[in-house]
């Protein structure tokens, strides 16, 4: 079983960062389906205000389960909240790449993506705007050849 450093001083197994990784992605999914059935209800918001409102939901959310780790132990996410706060400090001081990733995502993939899904969601059910997102692993692969060229 090869172990790997979690940078918080410990060392976390392939199968545990497995088991981390799939319960975040459960997450995600989770939250698309939540915001797909609750879109039809709120599409008579501005979808940046929407958008502001998923981003302060998600960061009390993150901010809790850090939190709530930290007085565990970290044993889900590896880190205390005090060195997540300087990892995420550090690579917004030094990062221009991760500045630049942080806007495009407020920017293109949230406030776009929410316009997108609101016109939607006054247009068709939330079950067919969800089946949509199969077509993501696909349109991934191809953007990752154009631009990583992978």
């Amino acid at each position: 079983d090869a172990k790997i450093s979690n940078g918080g001083g410990g060392v976390v197994n392939d199968h545990m960062q497995f088991i981390q990784g799939n319960m975040v992605l459960m997450g995600v999914v989770a939250s698309y389906s939540a915001t797909a059935l609750l879109q039809k209800r709120l599409n008579h918001y501005p979808p940046l205000q929407l958008t502001g409102w998923m981003f302060g939901i998600g960061f009390a959310g993150c901010f809790t389960l850090l939190l709530l780790d930290s007085i565990l132990g970290s044993r889900i996410t590896g880190c205390t909240l005090g060195e997540a706060l300087g990892q995420l400090y550090i690579a917004l001081a030094t990062s221009p790449t991760f500045r630049y990733g942080l806007l495009y995502s407020a920017i293109f993939v949230s406030g776009v993506t929410m316009s997108i899904n609101s016109y939607a969601s006054s247009h068709l059910e939330s079950s067919v705007i969800t089946l949509f997102a199969a077509i993501q692993p696909p349109i991934t692969a191809v953007l990752e050849l154009i631009w990583e060229g992978k």
